[in-house]
């Protein structure tokens, strides 16, 4: 079936402007409502598949959550977003995408809950992948 990768930073996010050519960055601005129209009729619709990516919008996927929320998603269909529709998305819902016993995951630690308020992502305090902990020192 057909999915919709949101990544809405490429276009909601002024903070990604100085890593695009200028005439790209004067687009997006010129087209950011309408594209914020677009998502947002996407994420509301309850009808149609969506995932949240960042096109190598490294350490910022948390702002994709956020964006989903201000569209009108609810914090667990932005979590969703991420986890378990994304493994649908892929074809590997069976092997990952959500903490079920016999898949495999990764697991990470904020302080608060994401399904109350998703900013809390943004802070990650550790990350457990493959029976190692690797804990956030920055």
């Amino acid at each position: 079936g057909t999915w919709v990768d949101l990544t809405s930073g490429i276009v909601l996010d002024p903070e990604r402007e100085p890593m695009v050519p200028a005439g790209h960055a004067a687009n997006t601005r010129k087209h950011r409502e309408y594209s914020r129209k677009c998502l947002e009729r996407v994420v509301r619709s309850g009808k149609i598949r969506y995932t949240l990516g960042t096109d190598a919008y490294h350490t910022k996927l948390y702002k994709e959550l956020g964006f989903t929320v201000e569209m009108g998603g609810s914090p667990m269909d932005a979590v969703k977003g991420v986890t378990v529709r994304a493994a649908e998305m892929c074809g590997v819902e069976k092997t990952k995408g959500s903490l079920e016993k016999g898949k495999q995951a990764d697991i990470i630690a904020v302080k608060g809950n994401p399904l109350e308020d998703v900013s809390v992502l943004k802070d990650v305090y550790f990350v457990m992948k493959n029976g190692h902990t690797y804990k956030n020192q920055l």
